[in-house]
């Protein structure tokens, strides 16, 4: 196994979380995106499950024995992760039943964005020479986050996809930098800032970060509702983030709904963007710039460095 694939499997092994670390085989870890494996082994799977309840059953027995019981690597560490059970799956199912109506042709809509997902796998190891790509799971739960990185690899949770699949594009890059930023920082710093240093500036910058190299290997922004309302109102939200940045907590900035329904979820992942791509654009030296953002951890130095409250203030 390559090294660079070596230290990035055992980072991610405890960046993660994970109870019991997911030790990947070298077939698993790809440096060439022509061999990312995309999987949606678990979407046909419940397609199937889904077809077998139409003659009736327990909604929820059904899928824990046919379904969760032979989930993938990526669909366990999801389950794991965000509390996926049986019985708040079948509440999802109940809730929303046409997008779960025809999983088989998801995951043919998810497979379909193969090209331009193998982009920007190249477009990520032009921008970072170094890059190690572990396999892509498309699962299937219950109407939770779309999207997390993992020992196993870079899970989506495609349900939240019906509408528009090719939206997994920039999500798939997001959590891949994730992995790239890892395996950089290595465990211990990458892990860093979830305890009791945590700051709303940092976490923003480590999404935000993420979030740039996504739109710079797809073309597209992953938050289009959070780019097009940052835009528009980018002078307020800076001051309102910068009286807020050193706080432990995230408030309405990440992770939740915003009680205002006019701003969309997730600001802080835009202005933890905005600040990335200053400091980006200012460089000089781009190729030192995608170094020093994946292995960022002066959160308050990048901030000065970037320009970006000069920027905002002109």
């Amino acid at each position: 196994m390559h090294r660079t694939a070596k230290v990035l499997l055992l980072t991610l092994a405890g960046a993660c979380g994970a109870a019991s670390p997911t030790i990947l085989s070298a077939q698993d870890i790809s440096r060439d995106p022509a061999t990312v494996r995309l999987v949606v082994d678990d979407i046909r799977r419940l397609a199937e499950v889904l077809r077998s309840l139409e003659a009736g059953g327990d909604t929820a027995a059904v899928l824990q024995r046919d379904y969760l019981a032979h989930a993938s690597p990526g669909l366990r560490a999801y389950v794991s992760r965000y509390n996926v059970t049986p019985a708040t799956m079948a509440a999802a199912i109940a809730r929303r039943p046409a997008t779960y109506a025809n999983l088989d042709r998801l995951a043919d809509a998810l497979l379909a964005q193969e090209p331009l997902l193998r982009s920007g796998f190249r477009g990520l190891l032009e921008l970072f020479p170094g890059a190690a790509f572990a396999p892509i799971w498309f699962v299937a739960g219950h109407l939770g986050p779309g999207g997390m990185a993992s020992p196993e690899g870079a899970i989506i949770a495609a349900e939240r996809f019906v509408p528009e699949p090719e939206d997994v594009v920039p999500l798939v890059l997001h959590e891949l930098t994730h992995f790239q930023q890892a395996m950089v920082q290595g465990v211990a710093t990458y892990r860093r800032i979830y305890g009791p240093g945590q700051t709303l500036l940092a976490l923003a910058l480590r999404e935000g970060s993420a979030e740039l190299i996504a739109e710079l290997t797809t073309g597209r922004h992953i938050n289009p509702a959070a780019e097009r309302y940052g835009l528009e109102h980018e002078r307020t939200l800076w001051q309102e983030f910068r009286d807020a940045m050193h706080d432990r907590e995230t408030g309405e900035w990440m992770f939740v709904r915003p009680s205002n329904p006019a701003r969309p979820p997730d600001l802080g992942y835009w202005i933890g963007y905005r600040i990335a791509k200053a400091y980006y654009e200012r460089a000089g030296d781009k190729a030192q710039a995608i170094r020093d953002i994946l292995g960022l951890t002066d959160f308050a130095a990048f901030l000065r460095a970037s320009g970006y409250a000069e920027r905002v203030a002109r």
